[in-house]
């Protein structure tokens, strides 16, 4: 299983994990990270010196480490397993067709849990959870944009504001969850920051402030945390190494049987989320209040004001 990504230091690292079979016994080990542009071969350097980490590339730094690195036959190579993006999955030039030239009998098999995080991810239709979900991400990328915004949220609060990755779903939640405890300490911290003579920090500042007040925005955030904090418990075992399909298929079974009951009983578990938010808004200083279901009026005249007699 291999996987490349740039991290913070602009370092484009190739990943790879083993997993394999001892006595009886499945094993999956962290293998190492490579620095894929310092690893890639010299055959596979354009002509003009350009260097491109095609699927080519990376499928021939993958076999240097099982062969020359780690001295594996590769005949027993049984499994390759990659996400779906296109320099991986490229019939002609993929990492993984590159990769199955050498291992002759491996079977490829996609990262199933990357499937399922980005499919988790677009799974909600409602257009207010999915603004509140984009204004977390704002507010989040806002702090950690500025050093200097991130110290007035670091004395105010202790809690990191965690972000929200589209393909770590667990992220999603663990941020998400976080975000709704610390709410009052970074609405604080935006309300400091919309105070300063720059410009740029103190106009953000005032926009995500209202709307972090808006109703919407605090049912959709209590809504949404109502439903993760019963699921990231079941994603986490999920995760698990030791996980075998039928412990995963019960821990499934048994969360879609409480969701059914929370739609059974949908009018009572509104109310509790309702009464939470009201709470929340209390907590920051607004209201709940009922939107308008017309902006303006357009069928009719307004009634004319006359003065009282």
């Amino acid at each position: 299983m291999f996987d490349e990504t740039t991290d913070v230091s602009c370092i484009e690292q190739l990943s790879l994990t083993l997993r394999y079979v001892i006595n009886n016994e499945v094993y999956e080990d962290f293998v190492c990270f490579v620095d894929a542009y310092r690893s890639i071969r010299s055959t596979d350097i354009s002509g003009f010196g350009e260097i491109k980490l095609t699927g080519q590339a990376l499928g021939h730094i993958v076999l240097d480490i099982l062969t020359k690195d780690l001295a594996l036959d590769l005949k027993c190579c049984v499994g390759v397993a990659t996400d779906g993006c296109a320099v991986m999955m490229s019939e002609d030039y993929g990492a993984v067709t590159t990769v199955k030239k050498e291992c002759s009998i491996a079977v490829y098999c996609p990262c199933f849990n990357h499937a399922l995080n980005n499919s988790l991810a677009q799974t909600s239709k409602i257009v207010p959870i999915r603004n509140t979900i984009g204004t977390l991400k704002e507010i989040i990328a806002f702090f950690n944009a500025s050093a200097k915004r991130h110290l007035v949220l670091e004395n105010i609060s202790a809690k990191q504001l965690t972000g929200l990755c589209q393909t770590r779903w667990i992220e999603i939640q663990d941020g998400v969850l976080q975000f709704k405890s610390a709410l009052p300490k970074v609405i604080e911290a935006l309300t400091v920051i919309s105070k300063w003579a720059d410009r740029n920090s103190s106009s953000k500042a005032s926009i995500l402030l209202a709307a972090l007040s808006d109703s919407d925005f605090i049912i959709s955030l209590l809504s949404t945390t109502d439903i993760l904090k019963l699921m990231l418990p079941v994603s986490r075992l999920l995760k698990s190494t030791s996980l075998d399909l039928v412990s995963a298929s019960s821990a499934i079974e048994g969360i879609k049987e409480i969701f059914q009951e929370k739609r059974t009983m949908c009018a009572s578990e509104f109310h509790t989320i309702f009464l939470n938010a009201s709470s929340l808004a209390e907590e920051i200083g607004c209201d709940i209040k009922m939107p308008r279901i017309a902006k303006t009026q357009i069928h009719r005249d307004n009634y004319p004001a006359t003065d009282a007699e």
